[in-house]
């Protein structure tokens, strides 16, 4: 049971994504320049990047007003 729950939490998903021609270029110079082994390499750590810059603290259910004033 616990070697299972190991392999799940470590198995690989995919996802796919849509990017504008001048983005996928510019990470397909970065792979040829050899700053990633490939241009997955540059995705996983641009995910993993951006997913540490934003990871929530903490949540809490308000009311839309209450949000308001909390903002302002």
């Amino acid at each position: 049971m616990v070697q299972r729950q190991k392999l799940a939490d470590t198995e690989g998903l995919q996802a796919a994504v849509r990017l504008s021609r001048s983005d996928h270029l510019k990470i397909q110079r970065l792979v040829e320049a050899g700053l990633y082994r490939s241009y997955a390499d540059f995705l996983r750590e641009a995910v993993r990047d951006k997913l540490g810059s934003m990871e929530i603290t903490s949540v809490k259910e308000v009311k839309p007003q209450e949000a308001e004033h909390m903002i302002e």
